[in-house]
């Protein structure tokens, strides 16, 4: 069986993405894409190696079109969600074994 990657000629243009390439992205994109890291890494709960969430598109959206949002009761869980995983590796008791 033989596969038809490889079968395009270098320097090949794609017209349909060509024109793509030319236009930039506008400020309010920009913006909207680095509120979407910034509630993701500092606001909404996530792990760190998760991809950006459904949960922080709409919100960064807005605040992009300078909409006001709170944020504090996510910030508020992201506080209450690490004092409860501190509190529960300070509250382990770990078996001590005598050999």
């Amino acid at each position: 069986m033989k596969s038809n990657e490889d079968t395009f000629k270098p320097n090949t243009v794609f017209e349909r993405f060509h024109h793509q390439t030319r236009i930039s992205i506008s400020d309010r994109a920009l913006l909207a894409g680095f509120l979407m890291l910034w509630l993701k890494h500092y606001v909404v709960p996530t792990p760190r190696h998760e991809v950006i969430v459904a949960n922080v598109v709409y919100p960064a959206v807005l605040l992009a079109h300078e909409k006001s949002i709170s944020l504090l009761k996510a910030m508020v869980a992201d506080i209450q969600s690490g004092l409860r995983a501190l509190a529960k590796s300070l509250c382990q008791v770990e078996a001590i074994v005598d050999s």
